[in-house]
């Protein structure tokens, strides 16, 4: 966990910080919708950033916005997302940009390590830029939507299917498609600002972009937790992502600059074994324990095992109501279902069913069914509402009022493949075509008559 210290620092974490994201059932706190789920500024830097993390210098910018940047050094080259002020959110620039430098960088024989990182301090991403996302929707730009949505996808993938040996250290909070940059890296490094979080069930979304993945692994070596992190929006802080699955290893937030440097001393490059001691003498041999594995047994009892969101609500109603539970059990499972009440019932559904079903999926399988769901959901009611609240800090009015109301039939709308005569897109070329399906879109345009097969 984070060691901050102070009552000053304490208020002003627990005050503004925790807003930007769910807040953690594990640290007693409980959700509210009565101030706007967004980071304050202050100059040029966001509010967090004056308190995690180390200053990171910035590389050559790479768009008109300077948006995305590249730093160099002999062999290695690092890819930075140089939004501070916006917490480092994905937008379409960024997702088209970083996605071409990954294909290029990969392709160059000279580059012997990739860094993916964060400039600013407190967020390597936090996930979708929601106002652009919001505008397009409100302009009805759907091709430009998906475009972005598609870039951002095959960026996630790519970072996993990336030749060139990759290094992700998660200075900060990742969320959404900034788990990839981190996650599925070849080195995923955590920090003592490491923050993983999946708040999207709170705004009518769902953990997209593999990271479903690291929460069927999760549960795998602590039963019930990932699907316990997916529903609740709960963080894991610092060494525990280490712990969870979610990194690899541990060290310092400056770590991936003092790599660039020592690769960079080295004129004829290194080879994989030589890069991979240079990475593993200057991480951490030992790390802490689980800050949280007192609540493991609460997690399992309630979160393993369960075949429905229904199942784990009724087990944490009989929990409040027995008198057997301790009064700590009685009343962590209290804020649970508080917690429960401020989620959209479409968002649960989807995030447990999607954990469920991973045992049966390869990666390339979740990314595909994720992008079938993403094309969707995003033109649901659930979805324009939660960007609403987190956007305007009103409470969003969900579709289905309850989890009853949610069908299989609702969902299998959403899992089943994509068809081009029903939707506006087609499924994902990964990793091959980047823009393959842009160009099948323009082709539909000018041809409207085209003869369209349809996906089994």
């Amino acid at each position: 966990m984070l060691n901050l210290s102070g009552k000053g620092v304490k208020k002003l974490i627990s005050t503004k910080i925790n807003n930007v994201i769910p807040k953690n059932v594990i640290n007693n706190q409980k959700r509210s919708y009565a101030t706007p789920l967004q980071m304050p500024t202050k100059g040029r830097e966001s509010l967090q950033d004056t308190i995690f993390g180390q200053d990171l210098e910035a590389g050559l910018p790479l768009n008109e916005n300077l948006s995305v940047a590249r730093l160099s050094k002999g062999h290695s080259r690092m890819l930075q997302i140089n939004r501070p002020r916006e917490s480092n959110r994905m937008t379409s620039e960024v997702a088209r940009d970083l996605l071409y430098q990954l294909k290029v960088l990969n392709n160059n024989p000279m580059v012997k390590l990739l860094i993916f990182s964060g400039v600013g301090k407190g967020f390597l991403s936090a996930g979708y830029d929601t106002r652009e996302l919001k505008h397009l929707l409100e302009n009805n730009e759907v091709e430009k939507l998906y475009t972005f949505l598609r870039n951002t996808y095959k960026l996630s993938y790519y970072v996993t299917t990336c030749e060139t040996p990759t290094l992700g250290v998660i200075s900060g909070a990742m969320i959404g498609p900034g788990v990839a940059l981190g996650a599925f890296a070849n080195y995923s490094v955590a920090t003592p600002g490491s923050i993983f979080a999946c708040p999207e069930v709170s705004y009518g979304y769902f953990p997209d972009c593999g990271t479903t993945f690291l929460l069927s692994n999760m549960n795998k070596k602590y039963p019930g937790l990932g699907t316990f992190i997916g529903l609740t929006g709960t963080q894991i802080h610092s060494s525990d992502l280490v712990h969870c699955g979610v990194a690899n290893y541990f060290s310092i937030e400056t770590l991936g600059t003092y790599i660039m440097e020592r690769v960079g001393q080295v004129a004829t490059g290194l080879n994989r074994e030589e890069l991979h001691d240079c990475i593993i003498e200057n991480v951490e041999g030992t790390i802490p324990p689980l800050s949280f594995g007192f609540e493991l047994f609460k997690i399992k009892k309630h979160f393993d095992g369960k075949n429905s969101v229904e199942e784990i609500i009724e087990s944490l109603h009989k929990t409040v109501k027995s008198a057997k539970a301790t009064l700590p059990e009685r009343e962590w499972a209290d804020r649970i279902l508080t917690n429960f009440s401020y989620m959209s019932p479409l968002s649960l559904k989807i995030t447990f069913r999607a954990i469920k079903e991973n045992e049966n999926l390869s990666l390339e399988q979740i990314f595909q069914r994720d992008y079938r769901i993403t094309t969707r959901l995003i033109h649901k009611q659930d979805f324009s509402e939660g960007i609403k609240a987190l956007l305007e800090g009103t409470e969003p009015k969900w579709q289905y009022e309850t989890l009853g109301e949610v069908t299989d039939s609702v969902l299998d709308d959403l899992f089943k493949p994509l068809t081009l005569e029903n939707d506006k897109d087609c499924d994902l070329t990964l990793p091959g075509e980047p823009f393959n399906e842009d160009q099948v879109l323009r082709t539909i345009k000018k041809n409207k008559n085209i003869v369209v097969v349809t996906k089994q």
